[in-house]
């Protein structure tokens, strides 16, 4: 998304009606602020190109009770 003010009201509007948030008016600068910096971090993840020799993470798993957390067969 762009640095265009309405596509980020827009945005803002929509993303508060779908998770039944409250955004106080005078946060309303700083939410969006944030909105636009985050959107640019996680554009220069996405666009990370990891070499083929990158394995993946193992699978988390929390009810594991030992200290080997690799993947589950």
């Amino acid at each position: 998304m762009t640095d265009d003010r309405e596509n980020w009201d827009a945005y803002m509007e929509a993303a508060i009606k779908l998770l039944g948030l409250t955004v106080r008016p005078e946060w309303r600068e700083a939410v969006i602020s944030h909105l636009i910096v985050n959107a640019g971090a996680a554009s220069s993840v996405a666009d990370f190109k990891a070499p083929e020799t990158c394995l993946p993470a193992p699978e988390f798993d929390p009810r594991s009770t030992s200290a080997d957390n690799s993947p589950k067969s």
